[in-house]
């Protein structure tokens, strides 16, 4: 997933107190502003197992984008069928290169928890169609991409 930095052990409600919605929603969801970093002394410090100390959806991108390149497109275009389940970040580095998501347009990309969505490919890693699994939960602003 993604190391929020500084933000880490507050919850959604409790940051935007703090911070702002708006300044909330920019770390949360550009491409590459990370939250603060998290502070020597910050009390989770020794919980995490990192020498990251923050990241942006970009970092995240740049350790999605080549595990995917080297694990998993091999597999789809070898016609398998392939689960992939992560979560919120990693879904949207991983999106913004399959669907082509612009750094801009994926401030304001939802995914919604818990729809899976299918992505079918014809030959040479092209989309054939996609869809989310419950049509009444999926969100409009994946077909405005």
């Amino acid at each position: 997933e993604r190391h929020y930095g500084g933000l880490t052990g507050l919850n959604k409600d409790e940051t935007i107190n703090k911070y702002g919605a708006e300044q909330v929603k920019i770390w949360r969801r550009s491409f590459d502003t990370p939250p603060p970093k998290m502070e020597f002394d910050h009390p989770l410090k020794n919980k995490i197992k990192s020498e990251i100390s923050g990241e942006s959806l970009k970092d995240t991108f740049e350790r999605v984008i080549p595990y995917f390149n080297k694990k998993i497109k091999p597999l789809i275009l070898e016609n398998k069928n392939v689960l992939i389940v992560f979560h919120g970040n990693s879904c949207r580095a991983l999106l913004m290169e399959i669907l082509g998501i612009s750094k801009r347009k994926i401030t304001d990309f939802e995914i919604p928890t818990g729809n899976p969505l299918l992505i079918r490919f014809k030959e040479n890693f092209n989309i054939k169609d996609f869809k989310y699994l419950d049509e009444k939960r999926s969100k409009k602003i994946l077909f405005n991409i």
